[in-house]
């Protein structure tokens, strides 16, 4: 006979996962992370936090301008500071 063992709390917790999960639910909005999963940057994300610690591309640089200049120039000046990092390397 084979018995499975449910698991009713994480490793190294004393809470359940039970309500570990109920706090991911009330605090999801405040998990903010800076590119959807289709890779695309997160305009809230840049909003708030600017583009500390993103890489940026090109492609990035295109998706932004298709939803307004608010942002741009800021995705922009990142792009040519990492590019001329790079350089100097």
């Amino acid at each position: 006979m084979i018995q499975i063992f449910k698991k009713k709390y994480k490793e190294h917790s004393h809470q359940t996962i039970e309500e570990i999960k109920r706090q991911q639910g009330i605090h999801f909005k405040d998990l903010i992370q800076p590119r959807y999963s289709d890779g695309n940057l997160n305009l809230e994300f840049l909003n708030i936090y600017g583009c500390k610690n993103i890489t940026i591309t090109e492609h990035d640089i295109k998706y932004v301008e298709r939803f307004g200049r608010k942002f741009i120039q800021r995705v922009i000046d990142k792009f040519k500071q990492q590019n001329a990092s790079s350089k100097n390397n």
